[in-house]
């Protein structure tokens, strides 16, 4: 059950990563912060050398700006959906569990300074906070270009289909070619808009309307459907959704190789290389039905690829996101999920497939965290006679509890 868990978390953070929390006039209480599960003290989320300066997206409506960390803190003010605040580089030394909005966010709060009406500096939870930009202050971005597209965002009802081709007109007009840290902030924003439209929109209602063929369920998982053979298809296409296949089911999702093709060229070399990255997994699932559908060779592969992605680039603006994912995936090279289990469930013996694929990471990436948590794991099978026994599972929960 817990790979079960974890492959539902995974999903539910990748289509809804910066999903910005729509305005709730009825109850400020219910705008911010809510419910505190719990606190316990961490290192801080950046590694040491930080960032001249980060500027953050308040993606939280009237979100609590605090004057000392903690959600007990007495409040300055609220600040909107929308905003930007500046980072002074203070981090708390502990992360609150707070949940926004139905989904749970486990982050520390960052120092800021708000610009308007005037500048006040505290804290606020990072869980309601986005990076645009993280580097040098001469380097920053055109903030007055980043807020029109803010704006214009916050303007376009991400229920409505016709929500998409708007957005992506604006984005085509105003953002033909930018610099990179530009680039970077407006591709957050706009793909953060379409997975909100994504998961608002509830388009797989007129999904259903369409009678499918078998040859259609295989078109889509090839990513060789024609779009335009259908009506409904086509409108969806206009908009900036493509079709996805999992478990005999049939729905939209963001066209991420429409995002690719448009912004890969001017964003960051590190961000370039996420949407690569990105765009291979959204290409070909590894996952199906809770089970890994290719090679384990490649799923190892993978993982190792976002192990290096974070290892290089400790300040990434998505960060949130490629540690927590690149974490999941190294984890259940030892775990294992519900339907591509590491061991026989009655004998307690190892899969053959992941003896193997140990032995490949071992010997292609012996250097890498992975590796090593596969030496430490395979000393307690050993001991154990080579069964993956309770100790074994036990090392296992115990990384998947640490933080990231």
């Amino acid at each position: 059950m817990k790979k079960t868990a974890a492959l539902l978390i995974t999903f539910a953070l990748l289509t809804s990563l910066l999903i910005s929390c729509r305005n709730d006039e009825k109850n400020e209480e219910n705008s911010g912060e809510e419910t505190n599960l719990s606190s316990e003290a961490s290192e801080p989320s950046f590694a040491a050398h930080e960032p001249e300066m980060t500027i953050f997206y308040v993606r939280v409506d009237k979100l609590r700006l605090r004057k000392e960390a903690g959600q007990t803190a007495e409040t300055i003010t609220a600040v909107p959906e929308g905003s930007f605040v500046t980072g002074t580089g203070e981090v708390s030394s502990f992360r609150d569990t707070i949940e926004l909005r139905g989904m749970y966010y486990r982050e520390p709060y960052y120092k800021v300074v708000t610009s308007d009406p005037e500048p006040q500096t505290g804290f606020m939870f990072g869980g309601g906070l986005q990076p645009v930009y993280a580097g040098p202050a001469a380097g920053s971005p055109d903030m007055a270009k980043i807020t029109e597209l803010s704006k214009f965002l916050l303007s376009l009802p991400p229920s409505e289909l016709t929500s998409g081709a708007k957005a992506w007109e604006f984005v085509r007009k105003n953002f033909p070619k930018e610099s990179p840290a530009v680039s970077d902030a407006a591709y957050i924003l706009f793909s953060s808009f379409m997975r909100q439209m994504e998961v608002e929109g509830m388009f797989y209602s007129l999904v259903d309307q369409i009678e499918w063929k078998e040859t259609d369920y295989e078109a889509i998982y090839l990513g060789k459907y024609d779009m335009s053979q259908n009506p409904i298809t086509t409108s969806l296409s206009q908009n900036g959704f493509t079709l996805a296949t999992t478990e005999g089911s049939i729905f939209p999702v963001v066209d991420q190789k429409a995002l690719s093709d448009f912004f890969r060229n001017m964003v960051s070399p590190a961000m370039k290389e996420y949407i690569q990255l990105d765009l291979a997994e959204f290409q070909q699932p590894a996952m199906d039905d809770a089970g890994i559908i290719i090679p384990l060779e490649e799923y190892a592969n993978r993982s190792v690829a976002w192990e290096k992605f974070n290892s290089a680039n400790p300040h990434f603006l998505l960060g949130s996101y490629t540690r927590e994912h690149g974490h999941w995936m190294s984890l259940t090279l030892l775990s294992g999920v519900d339907n591509t289990p590491v061991a026989d469930y009655e004998t307690e013996k190892v899969s053959e497939d992941f003896e193997k694929v140990w032995e490949y990471i071992l010997q292609k990436y012996p250097e890498t965290q992975l590796a090593g948590h596969i030496r430490n794991l395979q000393q307690i099978i050993q001991k154990a006679g080579g069964l993956y026994n309770s100790e074994a599972r036990a090392y296992v929960d115990h990384l998947w509890e640490m933080e990231v």
